[in-house]
């Protein structure tokens, strides 16, 4: 645990060392100023009563402690505030280095490693605390570095007055720091096991926090049961605790009783030798405030041992989460840009989704030339989002080859294949804190923003009809959440959707259900649009309209997880297959 304990400490100092350092420093001469006051005031009282018993006391003899006092209460005032101001920056800091290394770190796994159970169950046991636990680790070290240098001091101290009072404390002080130990690792073993139920917690929180899932929900009821669901995973958590909390309650006490026993004795003591003559009545002043620091010290130390204990259990897991390597190879051979698309080859490719045994692709083959508009069609559930999935190289193919230009695609980084791919998914991100410009901007932020260049794939993908009857044009925010905010509709969403990807201006273009929630002559004048505006570029479409994909240069049908027809419209409904029926049975629906 002291190894998880120093990676914590170090990733902290990374952030700022010198500040951090020196509030520790700070801290801790501010909190031993009260030692110094019991060495100047026993000082003070030996020599007064020195000077009452000889009859020489005169305030000259006084006025060095009464100098020392004055001093040490400046000083005591100046690091307090500059320990305040430096605690507050180092904050800052830790704050800004922490969220931001845990973003990173989780937008930079690939989708297979984040579908992974495990990866999952190892997020949810530090994303609750992650925020605050690596700060805490900070200021408790210096905490508990503060805490060492008092017991240090007053250790020389106690030591000199009287070496059985100090091993008194000591060891009456163990008990509760071994207990403390104890109990704070059973609670994080049960925070540990139950990650999984944690993590439906969080989904079904963030659900029912989420004012468009509540549209659905109320009208069906489930609002009240989903709350039961949160209800009943807190009191699972609550009910594996509640012994836990018992023993620990009663081991704490305990080892408390044992503390206070000891300190009891070594004031008797203390008092003893005093009535014996063996120490001074300053020493005894001194011992007793002395033992009061030390006491609380000793206390302070062992608890922050405690705390750095159990920040040291969660530091392995932020390590474990933080050192997760991609499943995904990124691959050694770099893509320039293109400047015209490459040809794609799908290569006998068969592929399962982890953890599972259905084979959703069977032997595909496939060559896409450069330029080509093909379409990919079927029923749900046939592979069809599957094949660009592995064509974006979300996942590892299981069997098989896929191409580029004649290079395995898995040989090349991963970068440079994502800089050639613009990609419109079915669960399509929305971006409603930002304005339409913003939107569509977010295609390609590497590139510098052009209004002209927003303007185009906005007309491309017929965006422009309703951004002009919003108040503020491209400008306009897309939340009502926001003053003058709108929410557009989903169609409205997809539409932008396809700007933005237009807008990436990439060689090869993926859109998968892009037009599923908007109107037949709107979806009729947006492909027009993409595909008089895409001619030099290679577009794969995945839909369920057979209307749409009519004018692609290859249809490909997909059935149990192969292509069983593949060619162009005139050559499949010729054929009278699978594609005809079902383009007929469309056609049907609209004719009547």
């Amino acid at each position: 645990m002291l190894k998880e304990i120093i990676k914590g400490l170090k990733y902290g100092l990374n952030t700022h060392k010198f500040l951090i350092t020196s509030q520790w420093i700070l801290n801790t001469i501010n909190q031993t100023t009260p030692l110094f006051f019991a060495i100047i005031w026993a000082k003070l009282i030996d020599t007064a009563i020195d000077g009452i018993q000889n009859n020489n006391l005169t305030f000259s003899l006084m006025i060095v402690p009464f100098i020392l006092y004055g001093v040490i209460e400046i000083a005591r005032s100046l690091t307090g505030k500059l320990d305040d101001a430096l605690q507050t920056l180092a904050y800052d800091k830790l704050e800004l280095k922490v969220h931001t290394d845990v973003v990173k770190k989780y937008s930079s796994l690939d989708i297979q490693s984040l579908e992974d159970p495990e990866v999952n169950r190892l997020f949810q046991v530090i994303r609750e605390s992650y925020e605050w636990r690596i700060r805490h680790l900070i200021f408790t070290f210096g905490k508990a570095l503060r805490a060492f240098v008092i017991l240090g001091i007053g250790s020389f101290i106690l030591f000199k007055i009287s070496p059985l009072v100090m091993l008194i404390i000591i060891i009456s002080s163990i008990p509760s720091v071994l207990g403390k130990m104890k109990f704070g690792s059973i609670d994080w073993g049960i925070w540990h096991a139950d990650a999984d139920k944690f993590r439906k917690f969080n989904l079904t929180k963030d659900f029912l926090l989420n004012k468009d899932n509540l549209l659905e929900a109320n009208i069906n009821n489930i609002s009240p049961h989903l709350v039961e669901v949160i209800k009943e995973i807190l009191n699972s958590y609550h009910q594996k605790r509640k012994p836990v909390i018992k023993k620990r309650f009663f081991v704490l006490i305990l080892t408390d009783l044992i503390g206070i026993v000891g300190s009891i004795y070594s004031v008797y003591l203390l008092i003893t030798l005093a009535l014996t003559g063996s120490i001074s009545i300053g020493s005894l002043i001194l011992g007793s405030s002395i033992f009061l620091s030390f006491s609380g010290g000793l206390g302070s130390f062992l608890y922050e041992i405690t705390e750095l204990y159990d920040s040291g259990l969660f530091m392995r897991d932020f390590n474990s989460f933080m050192n997760l390597k991609p499943k995904i190879s990124k691959g050694n051979i770099l893509l320039e840009k293109l400047d015209t698309p490459p040809t794609i080859e799908f290569k006998n490719v068969s592929f399962t989704y982890p953890n599972t045994d259905k084979i959703v692709l069977k032997d595909i083959d496939l060559v896409i030339k450069p330029g080509m508009k093909v379409a990919l069609v079927g029923e749900n559930g046939v592979g069809k989002t599957t094949l660009i999935k592995l064509l974006a190289r979300f996942y590892t193919l299981n069997n098989g080859m896929i191409e580029i230009n004649g290079q395995n695609l898995a040989d090349i980084d991963t970068e440079s294949w994502e800089q050639n791919l613009g990609l419109l998914t079915q669960h399509f991100n929305t971006y409603p804190a930002f304005s339409v410009e913003e939107n569509i901007y977010f295609g390609d932020v590497s590139k510098e923003r052009r209004s002209k260049s927003i303007e185009s794939a906005a007309d491309k993908a017929n965006v422009t009809s309703f951004i002009n009857k919003y108040k503020n044009k491209f400008k306009q925010i897309l939340s009502i959440q926001f003053k003058d905010g709108i929410d557009p509709s989903w169609g409205q969403w997809q539409r932008l959707g396809i700007a933005r990807t237009l807008y990436r201006d990439a060689p090869v273009v993926i859109f998968d259900e892009p037009t599923s929630s908007i109107d037949a002559q709107a979806e009729y004048e947006i492909f027009e649009n993409i595909n008089s505006s895409t001619k030099d570029k290679t577009v794969i479409y995945v839909s369920h309209r057979y209307s749409t994909v009519r004018n692609a240069d290859l249809i490909c049908v997909l059935k149990d997880g192969r292509i069983v027809e593949s060619g162009n419209h005139q050559d499949l409904m010729s054929i009278n297959g699978e594609y005809a029926k079902n383009f007929k049975l469309q056609a049907s629906g609209y004719s009547d």
